[in-house]
């Protein structure tokens, strides 16, 4: 089968490129980028997964965003079938990797397997075209395509089409992960200043904002609030904290991180 792309191609490409680096949030770029997938590669059923790292051990960032037909026995599948050798191998990815079942071992050995009779067969899939998705030497995500058997084996065409955007969905997962870290510290970071200093929950806020070195037009604007009424709270967080200036506030945020 020929993977040979043509101008039509490389234009989608580009267009989901696009469309993944304009994604704002970790859900919506998951949606958006099976969807782009399904209008080159179709697929009755799209997964992304996405994976945190405790020490040696890979967990689920949440349920998987579905495109298409909803996934069964999922549950069943992580109870009982994802340390199988054959998907467990994910777990030791260090660079992006885009394989089709098929490549991987021929269709009368996979359909031996308990997980593909209890879990596939149940719903009514059979080929499967899968990405794992790495950054800084480790799994973070995978995307995992699915196929009824009356329908064709993903070509190299596919294959070729994934590898290329599999590059910029990790790079733009990590990116979407390191922002939500660093929003989940802050969130804590927030918590414990309003715990030990006794501010209230909107000058909570305000540190937020204040902190991210946004200039005071851009805070009072996303605050809903008028300058002079920032001003006033700025003042009152100088005042409960023990500081003069945002130097020594930040200085005080960092501490407490």
């Amino acid at each position: 089968m020929s993977s040979e792309l043509f101008e039509k191609d490389w234009k989608y490409i580009v267009d989901t490129i696009y469309r993944i680096n304009a994604a704002a949030d970790l859900d919506s770029f998951q949606f958006n980028t099976l969807q782009c997938l399904r209008s080159m590669i179709p697929f009755c059923q799209g997964l992304f997964h996405i994976y945190t790292r405790e020490g040696d051990t890979f967990h689920l960032h949440g349920a998987p965003i579905v495109c298409g037909d909803k996934p069964r026995y999922m549950d069943l599948f992580l109870k009982e079938y994802v340390d199988d050798a054959f998907f467990s191998r994910a777990s030791v990815t260090s660079y992006d990797e885009v394989f089709r079942d098929t490549d991987v071992f021929p269709d009368e050995v996979r359909m031996q397997t308990r997980w593909y009779r209890d879990i596939y067969v149940k719903q009514g899939i059979h080929f499967a075209l899968r990405s794992h998705l790495a950054f800084g030497g480790q799994l973070i995500g995978s995307v995992d395509l699915f196929r009824p058997k009356d329908a064709s084996d993903f070509s190299d065409k596919e294959v070729r089409i994934l590898g290329i955007l599999s590059r910029h969905i990790s790079l733009k997962l990590s990116i979407l992960l390191h922002h939500e870290s660093i929003v989940g510290q802050n969130d804590k970071m927030i918590l414990k200043l309003i715990a030990r200093y006794g501010l209230t929950v909107r000058e909570g806020e305000v540190i937020r904002e204040v902190i991210s070195c946004l200039p005071d037009a851009e805070i009072a604007s996303k605050l809903c609030i008028s300058p002079s009424t920032l001003k006033k709270h700025i003042h009152n967080i100088y005042q409960k904290v023990g500081v003069g200036n945002r130097s020594q506030l930040l200085a005080v945020t960092q501490s407490i991180q």
